[in-house]
């Protein structure tokens, strides 16, 4: 393993300092700038939901498919038999 010895001023600096605003210049930033959904603070700022059409062709087919295990495991259940009395369905697990 090799180390190398890196020192900080070796870095260009990424922090630019801004000139100071006037308190007339701050409102019309302020008055500009569009209000932010509190819920967007959390995701980056180039982040943007895909259309409906998309989410909806992208969720189909897993739902269906969890829907159909469902709707099998609650008409099955019943028939199957064992040692201990018929297989529990969705409804008895999820009480349970």
């Amino acid at each position: 393993m090799t180390v190398a010895l890196v020192r900080k001023d070796e870095f260009p600096s990424a922090i630019e300092i801004a000139p100071p605003i006037d308190a007339a210049r701050e409102e019309e930033i302020v008055a500009e700038t569009p209000k932010a959904n509190p819920l967007t603070k959390f995701l980056p700022a180039d982040f943007k939901l895909p259309p409906a059409a998309a989410i909806w062709d992208a969720a189909w087919p897993p739902l269906a498919g969890i829907t159909a295990f469902v709707g099998l495991w609650a008409l099955l259940a019943p028939m199957v038999q064992t040692s201990l009395g018929a297989l529990p369905g969705p409804g008895d697990v999820w009480s349970a």
